[in-house]
């Protein structure tokens, strides 16, 4: 994904290598990826105003100014196990991000989710689930604030046609 800005394109990239398994009631899978944004990249939803990553945007700078990251890399890695028992299939997933650096210099802390859920076979198509998630964020700002931890709950039905 190319951006323009100050009169330059900028490029910014995410890949990610998933691999699994699902046989015989078991369900496995593992992934890697990483990431490069830049500070108005589109694809990154965390955004401030002005379009950088607010995430990262308070660390500050040797000068102690406070700066807007305009280069922000991560890595990213994973897995999910889950075990079919009749029509419920409980699943957990962690997944964690780490080895962030923002405009060329290290970010300590890493975040850790932590996914715990279930799909029930409603039928051969049609599944319902519910799942609930825990982010624990280890990153803090410039005055050594740490960030907000995050929980979310999920609740739907999937069809597949």
């Amino acid at each position: 994904d190319n951006v323009y800005e100050n009169g330059a394109y900028h490029s910014g990239n995410y890949w990610r290598l998933e691999a699994g398994y699902q046989a015989n009631n078991i369900l496995a899978s593992v992934f890697y990826g990483r990431s490069k944004l830049n500070g108005v990249n589109t694809l990154d939803s965390n955004k401030n105003d002005d379009g950088t990553d607010q995430t990262f945007s308070t660390f500050t700078t040797a000068g102690d100014k406070l700066f807007a990251v305009q280069d922000l890399k991560k890595k990213e890695a994973g897995f999910t196990v889950g075990y079919t028992i009749g029509a419920i299939t409980p699943k957990f997933s962690y997944g964690r991000v780490f080895g962030a650096n923002a405009d060329g210099a290290d970010v300590s802390g890493h975040l850790n989710q932590y996914v715990l859920g279930a799909d029930y076979a409603l039928s051969k198509r049609t599944t319902a689930f519910a799942a609930y998630g825990y982010v624990q964020n280890s990153y803090v700002d410039q005055n050594n604030n740490k960030y907000n931890n995050e929980h979310t709950l999920a609740v739907g039905v999937q069809h597949k046609f």
